[in-house]
């Protein structure tokens, strides 16, 4: 319990530490030029992919335990 408050609390300090990154405004023509690049479109095509798998997987485990515990159906 008291490790897991520290943990807690020390990453609470990195975040407040670290976690102001002064960042540069964009115009919509840099975020439409960054956002052609092949690295994005890959990067995001891939995560939704990966996220879909995802709630296909645990879709069907919940419908398999729900058969195998017979949990009642939520309506």
């Amino acid at each position: 319990m008291i490790l897991g408050t520290i943990l807690i609390a020390g990453g609470a300090v990195l975040i407040a530490v670290f976690g102001i990154v002064p960042e540069p405004t964009h115009s919509l023509e840099d975020l439409l030029v960054l956002f052609n690049r092949p690295a994005f479109i890959v990067y995001f095509s891939l995560l939704g992919f990966f996220l879909a798998v995802a709630l296909v997987t645990v879709s069907g485990l919940i419908l398999g335990l729900r058969e195998l515990i017979s949990l009642p159906t939520i309506d």
